[in-house]
């Protein structure tokens, strides 16, 4: 048997990666369009799970900022 899950607890500030990188974990069924926006603030086509830069950023600096580790 085998589990294959999409990572760890994570690294960093989640709102400073990349939104490609998200994109492509969504399109392998890591996480789903509405998780890659909360969990990330990055904002997908629906249909394409391509990134919406402008729908992205504007999400992200609607959110509070990550404390320094």
């Amino acid at each position: 048997m085998t589990v294959c899950t999409p990572g760890g607890g994570g690294f960093g500030d989640p709102y400073a990666r990349a939104p490609e990188k998200v994109a492509a974990d969504v399109r392998r069924g890591y996480y789903t369009a509405d998780e890659a926006r909360d969990l990330y603030g990055v904002v997908l086509d629906p249909e394409r799970f391509s990134v919406d830069a402008a729908a992205t950023e504007a999400e992200r600096a609607s959110r509070p900022k990550q404390a320094a580790e």
